[in-house]
């Protein structure tokens, strides 16, 4: 399961970051997603800054992509962001995660791509809320994108 930023259901539509142009720019919005747990399992939760496809870091920029089109435009390359923007940097230092009320926190690298998550969901609907986080413990702002996926029994870890 993929979720982007585009598809809060808890966010103002007027600031809610539905391009990338947008989320280049690192706006201080917040949202939450709602997702439905066909089984009772454990979940691979993934969150990133930036989309897989740009494999940015959570506190980075994405590195310039010469001669490698992000989109298309009238059968044209587009070499930059389509709808503009300067991606800035932010100072990612830890992210959290709440699914239906249980909260997980876990700091990153500067250099991390994204966190990753293990949490048992039984079935049903469930509200995500995930976000990045400063050093000093304040929210910077919603994560903009979010991986759900069954975990592989190789991934889990076990605790006591």
């Amino acid at each position: 399961m993929f979720l982007c930023a585009e598809d809060w259901v808890s966010q103002d539509l007027k600031s809610c970051p539905w391009h990338q142009g947008m989320i280049a720019a690192g706006p201080k919005v917040f949202g939450t997603w709602r997702i439905r747990a066909k089984r009772a399992g454990v979940y691979r939760v993934e969150v990133r800054r930036w989309p897989r496809e740009i494999d940015a870091p959570l506190a980075g920029v994405p590195a310039p992509r010469t001669g490698r089109p992000d989109a298309w435009l009238e059968g044209k390359p587009v070499d930059n962001l389509l709808y503009g923007g300067t991606p800035q940097a932010l100072p990612v230092a830890r992210i959290g995660l709440t699914i239906s009320g249980r909260s997980q926190e876990c700091a990153v690298k500067s250099t991390d791509g994204a966190a990753i998550f293990e949490v048992d969901l039984p079935p049903g609907e469930h509200t995500v809320d995930a976000r990045l986080i400063d050093a000093s413990g304040q929210d910077i702002a919603g994560a903009y994108y979010v991986y759900i996926r069954p975990a592989a029994k190789s991934e889990r870890t076990l605790s006591k």
